[in-house]
């Protein structure tokens, strides 16, 4: 109310100083010329409302997994905190622990920072496994090596399916190439392939061989052995003789080769040759047969043992050549005697002579017979009226012919003549007896020329 007061503060920061957080009182003294002092005071208040700051937080971090396992352990440096303030604190607020085993995929690590004044700030980084470890195949076989099985171009094949093993579970294996477990599996070799693919989509393929070889022999007929004409003089030209053999193959056959080859010559009666037939099927497995072809002349000819130019049929050879003692005909009906054939003279020897299958008498072309007579009365001499023409002396029949009275068994040339009795009992015309021969009436022992 009077000149001359005046007016300091007397409490608190100056005005224009860095006030802290906080309250803080700020007081004014007013002093009159009187000496009269008046105190009045204000707040002022500072409010703390800058977060901290996250410091060195990690970005976000991608790894693969650990071998073998479904996931890797991770280690990370802390991040730190400032703020404008002291006092302000870290920690982390969500996710695994530094240091932890974090499995496969996202992973989220929050941390959170706060200050002596309540403010807080929240920051994270992704943690990202990937699963780079592809499954492996176990049990795989390995190069299965069979024979086919019996008439069949191949074999049944079967083998104990593989597994599959991973660092994550759900993974799955599957035959991705060849024919099925249990197939009927070709000649040659084919590959079967096994594809495992596990849940990070890792796929690893691996194979095997499926050798199937043919060890059958084709099978190949057998041929007798037989007999060859000669096809000009005394030479044989073997031909292909394939033709002869029937051949079956389970897989098929290639081809038939004959040892010794066609057109070769074969030369001599009676030569042999050992033919074989070799078949080969496409796999060359190959079987085999044999047989002996012979080689006989187409002619016959006959021995003469003889000599006298006819062979006896009973003695035939098949030659190429006429052999040394043999003719060409047959017609001989006695080759030990060589006045004994075709032609000759057929005598009386009891023999066929002339071959012609009559002997003696019943041939009409014989020769030399004997004249024989009638011997009517068997006293041995025979009437040379009567006679007939034999190699033997027919029954009744002689050879003499002086019998003059072939009645009476006692008029022969062998009796007596008996003086008049008027038969001329010795046959003999100049013995007495009253015969008058020229009818001069003087009998033909008194008449000098009884003629």
């Amino acid at each position: 109310n009077c000149l001359g007061s005046s007016i300091i503060q007397s409490q608190g920061l100056a005005n224009g100083s860095l006030f802290p957080i906080g309250l803080s009182t700020i007081e004014y003294t007013a002093t009159d010329a009187a000496g009269n002092t008046f105190e009045a005071t204000f707040e002022v208040t500072v409010n703390d409302n800058e977060d901290p700051l996250i410091l060195d937080l990690p970005s976000d971090i991608t790894i693969d997994n650990d071998a073998a396992s479904c996931g890797a352990v991770l280690n990370w440096i802390e991040p730190s905190v400032t703020d404008n303030c002291p006092g302000a604190t870290i920690v982390q607020s969500g996710g695994l622990p530094n240091g932890s085993f974090f499995p496969i995929g996202l992973n989220t690590v929050s941390y959170m920072a706060t200050d002596a004044y309540g403010n807080s700030t929240q920051s994270s980084f992704d943690v990202l496994i990937i699963d780079n470890e592809a499954p492996s195949i176990i049990n795989l076989n390995s190069t299965i090596n069979v024979t086919n099985d019996p008439s069949l171009c191949g074999a049944i094949v079967n083998w104990p399916e593989p597994e599959v093993i991973d660092n994550c579970a759900g993974s799955s294996i599957i035959q991705s190439a060849g024919l099925p477990n249990g197939s009927l599996f070709p000649i040659g070799t084919s590959s079967i392939s096994y594809s495992a693919t596990d849940a990070a989509e890792n796929t690893v393929i691996q194979s095997f061989d499926v050798i199937v070889s043919d060890t059958e022999v084709p099978s190949i007929s057998a041929v007798a052995d037989f007999i060859v004409n000669p096809s000009s003089a005394c030479d044989f030209s073997i031909p292909d003789y394939s033709s002869l053999v029937s051949t079956s193959d389970n897989c098929g056959v290639l081809s038939i080769v004959q040892t010794p080859i066609s057109g070769t010559v074969l030369s001599g009666h009676e030569n042999t040759q050992l033919i074989t037939l070799v078949v080969t099927d496409i796999y060359g497995n190959s079987n085999s047969t044999s047989f002996t072809i012979t080689l006989k002349g187409k002619t016959l000819y006959y021995a003469d043992n003889d000599q006298d130019g006819f062979g006896d049929a009973a003695s035939p050879v098949i030659d190429c050549n006429l052999p040394l003692g043999y003719v060409e005909n047959d017609l001989d009906c006695d080759d030990a005697n060589e006045f004994v054939y075709p032609g000759a003279d057929e005598i009386c020897d009891g023999l066929d002579n002339n071959c012609d299958g009559l002997v003696d008498d019943d041939d009409p072309l014989i020769l030399g017979q004997i004249t024989w007579y009638q011997d009517f009365d068997a006293d041995t001499y025979g009437n040379a009226s009567v006679s007939i023409l034999s190699c033997e002396a027919p029954p009744g029949y002689v050879q003499d012919n002086s019998d003059c009275d072939d009645n009476a068994f006692d008029v022969n040339p062998g009796v007596s003549e008996i003086p008049g009795n008027g038969i001329n009992d010795d046959c003999d015309p100049l013995t007495l007896d009253g015969d008058d021969n020229d009818g001069d009436g003087v009998v033909n022992d008194l008449d000098p020329d009884d003629d």
